[in-house]
């Protein structure tokens, strides 16, 4: 059990980049009575806080790490007691629509427990192997999906060192191959290594230090990614498809939408002018909710998902790459509130409103789809994408770090707040700019971010005064924000934009009990003729 315990388990947490490496140990000052006690304090308010949720993750985290020291039934114990604490997030479903590595998390603890339980009850071994095998598939897949590659491959090992344990060698051979091409893809080279001296291993090689170097010789070295500006004028199809995600009481509801339009790029003596057809029309789909639903959560997803399809004014981009502005701001605003109002009155998501309500709507539009909202998420948009990452240089696996202000996801009714973000960045590897594309010319960067905690503290102070709350702590509040971005390097045109945004809003004492618990998804694909 050597090479299966060599790679066990992985960090059971709510960071968003945590999770990408072998669990680190949990501190010896840190107790069971200390998570128990946090989680207590935590769900007090309410048990579907992500930071209840996540506490809860770690806690089952630290329950498999100490089964290592312990024996028999204190083994199993600790096992059920991990299980207990998995099966409550599962209960909760916000773990699903909130928690990006959530899935991931919860498949990963499940195969860390299956393979924990093979090790200390002997007499069902296999039946926990297969088990752990069932889940490290999951996981290894979730992990993909949610962009952290790094666990991805390691689940994958495990599935291969699970096999192994099984005493399938040649299927356990194929899945650890397929490891070591991960590990080229990504540029995982300390992983490869390793990954090949246990693959020498397994087929009665040589291990030695020398032997493995000569088989990394053709491992490719580390890569870099040089990015500048250089637009060339374009005609091309930028294909929009949003889905917004709600825990509505027990209920996930999603909603979906989708637009084609056509984009051009054109050059002048004052830099790029990027305009769209406006005459697409879009397509959607509000979901099934619940027979008695919340009908504002209901109003402002479907009102999520109209803009996320209908937002996207012409805007122009200075030589160096930089936003410069929206191209007749008031009158865009003016049209999208219009375009708004009427595809919301279209899709009728609260039937049997009363002319009170849509008079509340058209004010909510006039309210938040002002100019100065369109040019923000225009030229947040565009930084993202393009601006940020003109003239960088980035090493393949490193992560990298920076701060810089962005709009705080599911505020966009009435006011929008832009607070300073930590955000981490990779680029991950080199991909087709589209799927016919033979050749790998793009580049996929990753990036995560989250508010930085005292520019918050002073969002949510202000928060609270605009929306006349006298406590300050009644007000409760947590987002992530998630990218996959794939650019030509060579001149920073996009390709495909995945925006993953996830929110928690909760009020003590107002008049729903259900906090609002969502998430949103967008992907822009664009094909140049």
């Amino acid at each position: 059990m050597l090479a299966l315990s060599r790679r066990i388990a992985l960090v059971l947490t709510g960071g968003l980049l945590a999770a990408s490496a072998a669990r680190a140990a949990t501190p010896q000052t840190v107790s069971a009575a200390d998570f128990e006690a946090a989680i207590a304090r935590l769900e007090q308010r309410d048990p579907q806080d992500p930071q209840a949720l996540n506490a809860r993750l770690q806690y089952a985290g630290f329950l498999i790490d100490s089964t290592t020291d312990a024996k028999g039934g204190d083994c199993h114990a600790r096992l059920d007691a991990a299980q207990a604490q998995l099966d409550a997030v599962v209960a909760r479903h916000a773990a699903l629509v909130l928690l990006p590595l959530g899935p991931a998390q919860l498949q990963g603890g499940a195969y860390n427990i299956h393979a924990a339980r093979a090790d200390c009850d002997s007499a069902n071994r296999s039946e926990e192997l297969n088990k752990a095998l069932d889940a490290a598939r999951g996981a290894a897949r979730a992990y993909r999906d949610a962009l952290d590659y790094q666990s991805a491959a390691i689940m994958q090992f495990n599935i291969a060192a699970t096999l192994h344990a099984l005493g399938d060698s040649d299927a356990a051979i194929t899945a650890l191959q397929t490891v070591i091409a991960t590990d080229r893809e990504f540029g995982f080279q300390d992983d490869a290594q390793d990954n090949i001296r246990t693959l020498q291993h397994w087929q009665g090689g040589v291990e030695s230090d020398a032997h493995v170097a000569e088989l990394m010789k053709d491992f490719p070295p580390v890569r870099t990614a040089e990015f500048k500006f250089a637009w060339a004028e374009s005609d091309a199809v930028m294909d929009i498809a949003a889905s917004e995600t709600n825990l509505t009481g027990s209920d996930i509801v999603q909603s979906s939408g989708q637009i084609a339009l056509q984009r051009t790029v054109r050059h002048d003596h004052l830099g790029w002018a990027v305009s769209y057809d406006t005459s697409a029309k879009a397509h959607l789909d509000l979901g099934r909710w619940p027979a008695d639903p919340d009908l504002l959560l209901q109003r402002f997803s479907a009102y999520l998902l109209i803009l996320a399809v209908l937002e996207t004014p012409d805007y122009r981009v200075n030589p160096t790459g930089d936003f410069d502005a929206v191209k007749n701001p008031d009158k865009f605003s003016a049209a999208l509130s219009a375009e708004v109002a009427g595809a919301f009155g279209a899709a009728g998501p609260v039937d049997g409103t009363n002319a009170g309500t849509s008079k509340g709507l058209a004010q909510d539009l006039r309210t938040v789809l002002k100019p100065g909202f369109v040019e923000a998420i225009t030229a947040q948009k565009h930084a993202l994408e393009t601006a940020t990452w003109a003239g960088a240089k980035l090493e393949q696996g490193a992560w990298y770090q920076m701060q810089a202000p962005l709009l705080l996801p599911g505020l966009v009714l009435g006011q929008y707040f832009l607070v300073t973000h930590d955000i981490a960045f990779s680029y991950a590897r080199q991909v087709a700019c589209a799927h016919d594309d033979a050749a790998k010319s793009c580049a996929e960067i990753v990036v995560h971010a989250t508010p930085e905690p005292k520019d918050m503290a002073r969002a949510h102070v202000e928060m609270s005064s605009l929306f006349h709350m006298p406590d300050f702590d009644a007000l409760h509040y947590w987002s992530s924000i998630n990218l996959r971005l794939v650019v030509k390097p060579d001149t920073l045109e996009p390709t495909v934009s995945d925006m993953r945004k996830s929110w928690y809003v909760a009020v003590d004492g107002g008049p729903k009990t259900d906090p609002v618990i969502s998430s949103e998804r967008v992907v822009t694909t664009t094909t140049y003729h």
